[in-house]
């Protein structure tokens, strides 16, 4: 009788205040993610890359936390290197095995380096964690905005591939590109960070720009004012793990992930 009693409570919440609903979720899926000890995924992924070129591509994804060891392995459309990160031995580079063509063969690369950082993530931005902590900053930049009233909405319950999930956007109104100078001693990756936007945005947004390293103190850039202009996520309805994440530009979807396979250990 709780059960239904609670379940009709949440039902009358989710009609009669969609932001509160949406909030309530958001809640428990970052208190769910929080403080896990490891977790493996497999990653579909459509991304929107330079020159408007479109990817698609899947990867098997496993995390240990503290200290942080990625290992991703690529298997689609077919197959590539294995990825491995480990930040108590080496948090600047990772070891790339090329598998298929000279399997004996291991070497290291810089985690930003065009051969580790491929699409729009490096290895160790492929964690639920990282995934989540930026939905927390969209969330806090809304608030901070004063738009997260009419900013984060619910949009009820949903299929996914075949598993229901709740449907939540996040839309940022104020989300626009704007000039930059950068400072001294400045990359694009600490620019990302320092503003919480999305790197390969940049490199995007500025064809003069080959790399994430190619800037010059003084040099004016455009950026976007945040991570996204809008989120669209799907939260497993029974464990509330993420179970797509889509990202949208001022030029339409910019990204788009899948995570299916869901373990968790804590």
């Amino acid at each position: 009788m709780k059960t239904i009693i609670l379940s009709l409570i949440f039902t009358f919440i989710s009609f009669s205040n969609p932001h509160l609903e949406a909030t309530r979720l958001l809640g428990l899926m970052h208190q769910n993610l929080n403080g896990i000890k490891a977790h493996s995924y497999r990653l579909n992924l459509a991304e929107r890359r330079i020159d408007n070129q479109y990817h698609q591509g899947e990867l098997l994804i496993s995390v240990q936390n503290q200290p942080l060891k990625i290992r991703a392995e690529v298997i689609g459309p077919a197959e590539g290197p294995l990825v491995e990160y480990d930040a108590a031995a080496d948090k600047t580079n990772a070891v790339i095995t090329p598998r298929k063509w000279l399997p004996a063969v291991k070497f290291k690369q810089d985690v930003n380096s065009k051969m580790v950082r491929r699409g729009h993530y490096s290895i160790h931005e492929t964690t639920f964690n990282h995934f989540d902590f930026l939905i927390q900053k969209m969330e806090t930049r809304l608030l901070q905005n004063g738009d997260s009233h009419h900013g984060i909405k619910y949009h009820g319950i949903t299929s996914e591939e075949g598993v229901s999930c709740h449907k939540i956007e996040l839309i940022d109104a104020q989300y626009q590109i704007q000039n930059y100078q950068i400072n001294r001693e400045e990359n694009l990756i600490d620019l990302a960070q320092n503003k919480w936007i999305h790197p390969y945005k940049i490199l995007e947004l500025n064809p003069q720009l080959s790399s994430y390293d190619e800037i010059r103190t003084g040099q004016r850039i455009k950026i976007p004012t945040s991570y996204a202009k809008r989120c669209v996520l799907y939260i497993d309805t029974q464990d509330y793990l993420p179970r797509r994440l889509e990202v949208y530009d001022e030029l339409g979807w910019f990204e788009k992930y899948s995570f299916r396979d869901i373990s968790i250990r804590r």
